[in-house]
């Protein structure tokens, strides 16, 4: 059972919409000798070539250690560092690191990495991170609109792409998670194309 679960809250005042709010657990194992968590662990936006820094808490439970850190499952483009990568924690204390983060050749999109820390008897802890790395500047996000947007399995349906890469190649498409076949589809100079495909029947 040792991962992370979402747990996940919904509260609602009378006459109000609902509110839903989701954080991570992390089920450890009963032997664990330290926590560690990013504060924050999610990083807002990052511009190509900026930076953002985060603080890694590492949490003694009940003895000392030495905890090296280090990162795991980061994209390639993402340059790291640590303010310090070995933390020393007091009998029942607290240490941290500041990681600095700097996306450097990545395309924009959502990311995440693992923090791993391993103290001198190689018990090990991980900790998860999310950020966030925007666009440059003049970016244009691809789009795709559907017309028409509703119908009955069989329904021809008109897709319309815009603002992606001059000659990008359509290389799947899906509907409802099932693979539907088309015919070749590129795009043209300016990055638009179109294509009709047919709603599944099943």
């Amino acid at each position: 059972m040792w991962g992370w679960y979402p747990v996940e809250l919904e509260a609602q005042a009378q006459g109000q919409f609902p509110v839903f709010i989701m954080k991570d657990f992390q089920v450890t194992s009963a032997d664990v000798t330290f926590t560690m968590r990013a504060d924050p662990d999610w990083l807002p936006p990052i511009a190509p070539g900026d930076s953002a820094t985060t603080t890694i808490w590492v949490n003694s439970i009940g003895v000392g250690a030495n905890v090296s850190l280090s990162i795991e499952h980061i994209p390639p483009g993402v340059d790291w560092s640590f303010s310090q990568t070995t933390v020393i924690l007091p009998p029942g204390g607290s240490a941290s690191s500041a990681l600095t983060i700097t996306p450097t050749k990545i395309p924009p999109g959502w990311y995440g990495a693992e923090i791993k820390g391993i103290d001198t008897d190689n018990n090990t802890f991980f900790t998860h991170l999310e950020f966030e790395v925007m666009p440059p500047a003049g970016f244009v996000f691809p789009e795709i609109t559907l017309n028409p947007n509703s119908g009955p399995a069989n329904t021809k349906v008109t897709v319309v792409g815009t603002n992606f890469p001059p000659g990008a190649n359509v290389t799947n498409l899906w509907f409802g998670g099932d693979t539907v076949s088309i015919a070749p589809v590129n795009a043209d100079a300016d990055g638009d194309f179109t294509f009709v495909f047919t709603v599944p029947d099943n």
